[in-house]
């Protein structure tokens, strides 16, 4: 793969979260939040203007946290944005954000603690996981503003979450360093899909919906990815060692199960086919820049778009 085409833009602020529309109407457009330690951030929504071949702010709106996440509607026709601070926000987007549903764990307290990241479920769009720092995992039905299901997930704060290709299956990953499988039909049990020997915090982890017995997941201060093949569980399938720095962010192509797409702090965002065999596990693209990359977002209207964040900076490529 050879990098096409290159756009960047410059925010006011350190990035933290971003992601790519949904909808057909928007392929270009983008989500994006801050990460500012005062109590003064934003989300903003930025678009490619075609004729002047450039990025452009098409609004803008204050936030008192760094959004962890951000998420549009998986059907391509509702508009909506979900992202996540100490609440599950929902947005309706037209031109502007606007609030619609502020949904909180729970309300008997002057702070919640922090989410820290969410999923939208792709089979049944109404349904949102959200992890959160104090242990545990939300599941919400965003039209009726109801949480289906509240659960204890880990030993320890859980740091994301990722439903599978089935409605009702759902992955999380732990500071207690392992990733545990759910289903909304039975709670009760959890099976341990991997447990990191030395408790290695698992900071993300990836579901591959084109081949669904994939998962990828990365570990605090490491600087490889490890794919697990959920018919074998807690034996890692591929570990993927590239880069030369931590890995901070990854994401499966959108339209095959092989190509997965991670940066790190190395200043390298790169993509790798996980179904070459063991003995040639190289990139098969890379893609390198003058700062650490904290996040790296595909587009799933346009499949051939990747997003990189680096500090106050995104690079929007074609591949």
């Amino acid at each position: 793969m050879e990098e096409v085409l290159i756009y960047s833009f410059q925010f006011p602020w350190p990035i933290y979260s971003l992601n790519f529309s949904t909808h057909p109407s928007q392929p270009y457009t983008l989500a994006v939040g801050s990460f500012v330690k005062s109590q003064c951030n934003s989300i903003q929504i930025i678009t490619l203007d075609e004729e002047s071949r450039s990025y452009k702010k098409i609004c803008q709106v204050d936030q008192t946290y760094p959004q962890t996440k951000i998420m549009w509607s998986p059907d391509g026709t509702s508009h909506l944005l979900a992202s996540s601070d100490n609440s599950l926000k929902i947005w309706h987007y037209s031109d502007t954000l606007t609030l619609r549903s502020l949904l909180l764990t729970d309300t008997k307290r002057e702070f919640p603690p922090p989410l820290t990241s969410l999923d939208w479920n792709k089979v049944s769009p109404n349904i949102i996981g959200a992890s959160c720092i104090n242990t545990t995992c939300t599941i919400w039905d965003i039209d009726k503003e109801q949480a289906l299901a509240h659960m204890i997930a880990h030993d320890q704060a859980a740091y994301d979450i990722a439903f599978s290709h089935e409605a009702n299956i759902f992955a999380t990953a732990g500071r207690d360093g392992s990733i545990r499988q759910f289903d909304l039909r039975n709670l009760e049990n959890s099976a341990v899909l991997y447990e990191k020997q030395d408790i290695s915090p698992c900071l993300r982890l990836a579901w591959n919906k084109n081949d669904p017995h994939y998962l990828a997941t990365i570990m605090l201060e490491s600087n490889t990815i490890v794919v697990l093949d959920m018919r074998h569980h807690s034996i890692p399938v591929y570990t993927l060692a590239g880069h030369n720095n931590c890995v901070n962010s990854l994401a499966w192509s959108p339209i095959t199960g092989n190509n997965l797409l991670t940066g790190g702090d190395d200043h390298q965002a790169l993509i790798w086919d996980v179904h070459q065999t063991k003995s040639n596990l190289a990139p098969a693209f890379s893609f390198n820049t003058d700062d650490e990359i904290n996040n790296v977002v595909w587009s799933h209207v346009n499949p051939d778009w990747i997003a990189i964040s680096k500090n106050k900076e995104i690079s929007v490529l074609r591949i």
